[in-house]
């Protein structure tokens, strides 16, 4: 190691050094860089989240009211869909409890997510159906990506498609 390592950086600052080309023991100067932190913020594991298997402690349950229902959602792809059939009794009761925002924020690690949801679950007056969507459009930006589209003729130029 070179010996003129500074003691002071700070935080947003590394030590870059290299040896001599074709040397054993002889060093370049020392530097302090500066790094930018990044700008946007970087989501892990959110794959898994979207369309892998959560474990079952982690997976949201759509129990309803008089706990008659068990229905498991082990990723924010089969929430949505889960979501889209439950009957409203069961939907507005997740909502009137904050269940969806604690399982944002405790099952699928998205604070952000969790607090837009909490606002949702805040409007006592809104239906079934609004709230619903609501949740529906904070999550699919997040989590899904557009459907890349089939370019018939890019794939084979020479076959009509369409009605004949």
């Amino acid at each position: 190691m070179p010996r003129d390592i500074p003691v002071d950086i700070r935080l947003g600052e590394a030590i870059v050094w290299r040896r001599e080309a074709g040397s054993e023991g002889t060093w370049r100067a020392v530097h302090v860089v500066h790094f930018e932190p990044a700008k946007t913020q970087r989501r892990r594991h959110m794959r898994k989240y979207a369309e892998g298997m959560l474990i079952p402690e982690r997976s949201f349950y759509f129990r309803g009211p008089d706990d008659r229902l068990k229905l498991r959602a082990h990723n924010l792809r089969l929430f949505l869909e889960l979501a889209a059939g439950v009957d409203e009794a069961t939907w507005l009761f997740h909502l009137r409890r904050g269940d969806y925002s604690a399982w944002f924020r405790d099952g699928i690690d998205d604070g952000a997510l969790a607090n837009e949801a909490r606002a949702i679950e805040a409007d006592a007056d809104q239906p079934a159906k609004d709230s619903l969507e609501a949740i529906t459009r904070l999550i699919q930006p997040r989590y899904t990506q557009p459907e890349n589209p089939v370019l018939p003729n890019v794939l084979a130029p020479n076959v009509k498609h369409g009605s004949q």
